[in-house]
């Protein structure tokens, strides 16, 4: 692996940054934090040279999270912002285009709370709210228009963001953040109001399933959609079997990697790109740390894995997020480091080398967002 890197710090106010997600352009925009125990309140962009404020409400008056960035360069998040006793709050979705914030939906009208947002290619931002009367759904705003994709109030009993591991012993998933192409389908994770729990796709006319857990499927993770109509999300199987699954737009679903090895457990969202390219993070049968990864093969598509040099230290945990890949291959996620610093990073393709007949994807990898001085206590 060839790496380069650039450091950049943040803000002085802010020592730790988290949450990225990146665009086809290769800027990434990230939650910014005054230290690791308090909420993300600064939202930031990079792309290797010097880092931009989004929004900043720093040390602890506002929070903002949830961020994305289209192809437009517009930015999209959830702010939460209190009185100087914080006894009230304001909350609300929002978007930031050429130096303007919009409100996209807030906490003044039928919605109460907003747990995670994201933008696409046509400037439309899908959303999880909870409304007033205690309902809660997916909800699409295009144009200054508000539509529903699902709610409470149909064959669905919740959306709420929270906490499961998948089958019982698998990692923290927030099953409520939806994905959204270009042609404003949704792709959504959802308990029925049977019981059942699944993931499925809907454009405001309706939902249609994916798949749920009647039958062999147990649990899910929240899923991606990319501009073909390919949905990919992680699951466990009733065998207590796992692995990451698509589904093509009219074909059966497919597993794409699962842990039958070298992968022995798959701790993230899947990040997928239009040419169904899955971005993961999974640990090994042998060696048992966690990587990055991009297909079946640890080796020929490995983009970055615990114990290999970065940064003038070695990795020790890595994050990538669902929105952590783009549609020319490049990576972000954030790494913590063996000297206790820790950055986001970038990672670029930049060659196929062919060593026995094998082809090996290399990367370049850029520390976009400052190396981090946060230490671990």
């Amino acid at each position: 692996m060839s790496v380069l890197l650039r450091r950049v710090r943040g803000r002085a106010s802010h020592s730790v940054f988290r949450g990225s997600a990146i665009n086809d352009k290769g800027t990434v925009v990230f939650e910014g934090f005054v230290n690791a125990a308090s909420p993300p309140s600064g939202i930031f962009t990079g792309s290797g040279g010097k880092n931009i404020t989004v929004v900043d409400g720093s040390p602890f008056t506002h929070i903002f999270y949830s961020p994305t960035i289209n192809n437009n360069n517009i930015k999209s998040f959830i702010g939460t912002f209190y009185s100087p006793d914080f006894a009230q709050s304001y909350s609300g979705v929002f978007n930031k285009k050429n130096g303007q914030i919009t409100t996209i939906a807030d906490s003044n009208g039928k919605f109460s709370y907003f747990s995670s947002a994201t933008i696409n290619n046509k400037n439309t931002i899908v959303f999880n709210a909870t409304l007033d009367t205690g309902e809660s759904g997916i909800f699409v705003s295009k144009n200054g228009e508000i539509t529903k994709i699902a709610d409470t109030n149909d064959r669905f009993s919740n959306f709420n963001s929270g906490f499961d591991t998948v089958g019982g012993n698998g990692p923290p998933s927030a099953f409520a953040i939806p994905s959204i192409n270009d042609a404003g389908t949704v792709a959504f994770h959802a308990t029925l109001d049977t019981g059942a729990t699944g993931i499925f796709i809907g454009r405001g006319k309706g939902t249609v399933k994916i798949a749920d857990n009647t039958g062999k499927f147990n649990s899910f993770s929240a899923p991606a959609i990319n501009n073909n109509g390919t949905v990919a999300f992680l699951a466990q199987l009733d065998n207590g079997r796992h692995g990451i699954y698509k589904k093509k737009r009219g074909q059966e679903i497919e597993t794409f990697v699962d842990d039958s090895g070298p992968f022995s457990f798959f701790q993230s969202d899947p990040a997928l790109n239009d040419q169904g390219q899955i971005a993961f993070l999974a640990y090994l049968y042998a060696g048992g740390g966690s990587g990055i990864y991009t297909g079946k093969n640890p080796v020929t598509n490995k983009v970055i894995a615990a114990g290999d040099p970065l940064a003038g230290s070695r990795v020790v945990d890595l994050v990538i997020a669902g929105r952590g890949l783009n549609n020319a291959g490049q990576v972000t996620f954030e790494a913590l480091l063996e000297n206790g610093q820790t950055a986001v990073f970038r990672a670029d393709p930049v060659t196929h080398a062919h060593i026995e007949g094998i082809s090996l994807l290399t990367f370049s990898m850029f520390a976009l967002l400052g190396l981090c001085w946060y230490r671990r206590k």
